[in-house]
């Protein structure tokens, strides 16, 4: 399987957030998914913070979304950013 590779270059303070599909797919009891550009808006309004801040607020931001409802799938999130 062939797939695609990308070359970015990440200046200082950038920071680059790969996540599986379980959390965009994360869905409330109205059976609403978490989304990307929810996602995206958590970590934009988090700039400055550090890698361990950002991926604790998308866990803690998904649970609390999905009010608790265990994981249709994994939940997986990396964090880094250029110092």
């Amino acid at each position: 399987m062939d797939l695609p590779e990308f070359r970015i270059n990440m200046e200082r303070g950038d920071t680059l957030v790969l996540f599986s599909d379980g959390v965009t797919e994360a869905v409330n009891p109205s059976d609403e998914d978490f989304g990307e550009q929810r996602l995206a808006e958590l970590v934009a309004s988090m700039q400055g913070k550090s890698a361990q801040e950002i991926m604790e607020a998308v866990h803690s931001e998904v649970a609390r979304f999905t009010q608790g409802a265990p994981p249709a799938d994994d939940i997986t999130v990396v964090v880094a950013r250029r110092l």
